[in-house]
């Protein structure tokens, strides 16, 4: 006895039940790129060929404290005419990347800009997408490093004890102490 054709017929009705009934195909779908957009931390807009707002996000509302009633469809100019180096840095959409500093209430905040463009089937540029990373912190943390090196050599130059750095034989750094020392040493010779 044969028992192939019953098998087959068993595998056939347990996939039709996977696939159909357990719905084994169904993949959990993505949010739209809208959806993407509103929900990033980093302040997003984006612009069309004209330089008009197209969409801002509510993280760059709640960075620049500006309503996106207001800017949907309004020139880049007008929407950011309270930082005109931002003005610039979204007017010259050929820069890839640069830096932005936003002064408000006694404080700085640094941001990082990413332009993107946005290109349509047609391979032509459609409008851009901007995107402000901030990095206060990171630069915070490179001024407290900076004041620190800096305080670290005012020692060292000051030590009364000398001090030097020497690679493979050679001096790389001498304070004053050192080249002292060894202008007296020298003197001796």
């Amino acid at each position: 006895m044969d028992l192939t054709s019953f098998a087959f017929t068993i595998t056939g009705l347990t996939t039709y039940w996977g696939l159909f009934q357990l719905n084994l195909l169904d993949s959990t779908p993505l949010p739209s790129s809208a959806a993407l957009i509103e929900n990033m931390w980093d302040g997003v807009v984006v612009l069309d060929r004209e330089n008009r707002v197209i969409d801002i996000n509510p993280a760059l509302q709640d960075i620049l404290e500006i309503a996106a009633t207001k800017t949907i469809g309004s020139q880049v100019e007008d929407v950011f005419a309270a930082w005109p180096h931002l003005v610039e840095i979204l007017q010259e959409l050929d820069i890839n990347n640069a830096e932005f500093v936003l002064e408000k209430k006694n404080t700085r905040n640094y941001f990082d800009i990413k332009i993107s463009p946005i290109r349509s089937k047609s391979i032509e540029q459609s409008g851009s997408m901007v995107v402000f990373r901030d990095t206060s912190k990171r630069v915070e943390a490179e001024g407290t490093f900076r004041t620190g090196e800096q305080q670290y050599r005012r020692l060292v130059e000051s030590s009364p004890i000398s001090i030097c750095v020497m690679v493979n034989g050679n001096y790389v750094y001498a304070n004053p102490q050192h080249t002292n020392y060894l202008a007296r040493k020298n003197l001796r010779n």
